[in-house]
């Protein structure tokens, strides 16, 4: 009977012992953040040089960098924009044309009105009943266009989803054509329709989703350790960083947690990071025009798809920004003021009161530091006030408050602090004054130092967790106990 006690006693200590274990994801995101934030830094630099092409579009957008205000952007826009052929289906550029579609939703603009020309329109009317696109060359050129079709939220993405959902070839790759007629299963491109059928309906593609994974999975290959996705004998980081980018959209947490790496090897993200040069542009074999190699530097395709790969991570997919984007240009968001009580140093066990120039029929909610307050938090009337028993609540130091209107926000900042209270100072008086002994004014002296000594209250600030350390005297006095009647059992 005392064994089973002793084993239930370490049954309990085990448990003990997992539940305090923090568990964390697989896979450490700190380089990952770090080589993020090379990106960004690349891309603030280069708006200030200017913005090439489509692909510095993009790419910047998806790290918060926003390409409406860099230097060539609109030139560069604009040069794109003609090179669709809107003038003759048979020649458009179906691809370019979801293209354009989703770069002037990022750079703050009407796609349905592109000095006077409705692009939305345009690819619209180029869609069949079966979801077939005039002029399409396939799979790739569905992808753009379904994107398209996507950020503005056309009634036209369910026919083409269920028509790209269906393109995909047996073993659930995607493809391009070379040479034409001939359909090349491709990882890049899988990576891409795995994205945007993720965005547009990942329940109703689940299937094909799926199959396009797994595709993936016999295109993973553990080089040197890294698990890299290629059909040949190396990698890069073009595929790399496409592959990356729709798998963080399907199956972000999967990714992160090493699900999809190749045997005995790290996480895929690792094996990206590998091509990032110095400055958080990314590197490739370089080629002539006869592909011919000039060797490894750097390359404008390898930072588009390194850059999605990472803004993705960090962000979402640059396609939904893409869609929040035009959202705004829509409708846009009046910018409304604190007009009284604004940064304001608060006691924590007062009411703050504050007023804003967004009229109180439009409020919709207050949040702050980010978090939705509760309708007994605060009232509205004239003014806004936010209550003591909701203050007192929140941490000494610096917060931020949102009001939320139908038509616009208002935010400011504010500081709390807590009322210090002086601790009373005892004083002894004597009642009668007695002559002064010659010599004993050095002890009085010391007397009262070291009275002010052992008055002073001392702050260890310990944050030791007293719970754990009393459950474990708990548990370790009763295992002495047990154990040392186990042993007065067995003397007896």
């Amino acid at each position: 009977m005392m064994k089973k006690y002793l084993g239930s006693l370490f049954v309990l200590l085990f448990t003990c012992a997992l539940t305090l274990t923090p568990v964390n994801a697989a896979y450490d995101t700190t380089k990952l953040d770090q080589a993020y934030n090379k990106a960004v830094s690349y891309y603030q630099q280069k708006s200030k040089k200017g913005l090439e092409s489509y692909d510095d579009i993009l790419a910047s957008e998806s790290v918060g960098v926003e390409a409406d205000q860099a230097l060539k952007a609109e030139e560069t826009l604009n040069e794109y924009i003609a090179t669709v052929r809107l003038d003759d289906q048979s020649k458009t550029d179906i691809g370019a044309l979801g293209k354009n579609i989703v770069l002037t939703c990022l750079m703050g603009k009407d796609p349905k009105n592109i000095n006077g020309v409705n692009l939305v329109e345009e690819l619209e009317k180029r869609v069949r009943d079966d979801g077939s696109i005039v002029n399409s060359t396939g799979a790739n050129n569905d992808i753009w266009a379904l994107n398209g079709l996507y950020v503005v939220n056309s009634t036209k993405q369910n026919v083409v989803g269920k028509r790209l959902a269906k393109e995909a070839l047996n073993n659930g790759a995607y493809w391009y054509e070379y040479p034409a007629g001939v359909k090349c299963a491709d990882a890049d491109t899988t990576g891409w329709a795995i994205e945007t059928l993720s965005l547009v309906n990942k329940t109703a593609y689940k299937t094909t989703i799926d199959k396009a994974v797994a595709f993936l999975r016999t295109a993973t290959k553990n080089i040197n350790n890294q698990s890299v996705f290629t059909q040949y004998d190396d990698g890069n980081a073009n595929t790399q960083g496409a592959v990356l980018e729709g798998l963080a959209v399907a199956d972000r947490n999967g990714l992160l947690n090493d699900q999809y790496n190749a045997l005995n090897a790290a996480n895929p993200y690792d094996y990206l990071l590998t091509w990032q040069l110095d400055d958080g542009s990314f590197k490739a074999e370089n080629y002539d025009v006869n592909y011919q190699p000039l060797g490894i530097g750097y390359n404008n395709y390898a930072t588009r798809d390194g850059v999605l790969a990472l803004g993705t991570y960090k962000n979402g997919s640059v396609f939904d920004k893409a869609k929040r984007d035009y959202d705004k240009t829509l409708h846009p968001v009046k910018n409304y003021q604190i007009t009284s009580g604004q940064d304001a140093k608060i006691q924590n066990d007062q009411d703050h009161i504050l007023t804003t120039n967004l009229p109180s029929t439009n409020i919709q909610s207050i949040l702050v530091d980010g978090k939705k307050l509760a309708a007994s938090d605060y009232n509205v009337n004239t003014s806004i006030t936010l209550s003591a028993h909701f203050l007192k609540n929140l941490p000494d130091g610096k917060h931020t408050l949102m009001i939320e209107g139908t038509d616009g926000n208002a935010s400011t900042t504010f500081t709390l602090f807590t009322k210090q209270t002086k601790p009373a100072q005892v004083t002894e008086e004597k009642t009668e004054k007695k002559a002064e002994i010659p010599g004993t004014e050095v002890k009085k002296n010391t007397e009262a130092v070291s009275k002010k000594k052992t008055n002073k209250v001392v702050d260890t600030d310990d944050d030791t967790d007293i719970i754990i350390w009393i459950m474990g005297l708990v548990v370790g006095l009763s295992g002495l106990i047990l154990l040392r009647r186990y042993r007065y059992v067995e003397k007896a």
